[in-house]
């Protein structure tokens, strides 16, 4: 998430809280026993243009996020992390369990291998990774909480079999 897109979230949320400051202040207002009808008016006013600075935030907020390029796992730049990647490179699962099926433990760069992934016995799961593209993320709509590429639930072929009698 870049800076703008955070910087538009938060201001998303304040209007959010400025809003419901507003509206706290109108129920209060409005709950005593001689409510004073101009202070109502004023406090629905400024309650109107804060819906409205909040509509124009999440506007914004969505539009900065659909511009913001999709991007899979974070890359990390660090020697050790780009070694280990050349060494995953290199190593196969067909090596790891030919040793194995020899009785034997990996040598050389499968070894190298299976020590920079931490394990000492078996195959690193890291390998399982090698020619998976990186994930894309896929975000929410902050607005209702729904999946930004819909729900994507259809039961009309599934309707008949279950409803059949």
């Amino acid at each position: 998430m870049t800076k703008d897109v955070r910087d538009k979230l938060l201001r998303v949320s304040e209007l959010e809280e400025q809003r419901d400051a507003l509206k706290t202040k109108i129920n209060t207002a409005e709950d005593v026993d001689a409510p004073d009808a101009a202070a109502i008016e004023r406090l629905g006013t400024e309650l109107r243009t804060a819906e409205g600075n909040l509509k124009t935030a999440r506007t914004e907020y969505r539009a900065a996020v659909e511009a913001e390029p999709e991007t899979g796992a974070p890359v990390v730049d660090d020697a050790e992390y780009r070694e280990r990647l050349r060494l995953r490179d290199k190593a196969t699962i067909g090596g790891f369990l030919l040793a194995r099926m020899q009785g034997r433990m990996p040598t050389g760069e499968l070894a190298e291998y299976a020590a920079a992934c931490g394990v000492r016995d078996g195959i690193p799961i890291d390998i399982f990774e090698k020619d998976r593209p990186a994930p894309v993320e896929h975000r929410a709509d902050v607005a209702t909480g729904v999946p930004a590429t819909g729900s994507g639930a259809t039961l009309a072929p599934i309707q008949p079999f279950v409803f059949a009698r």
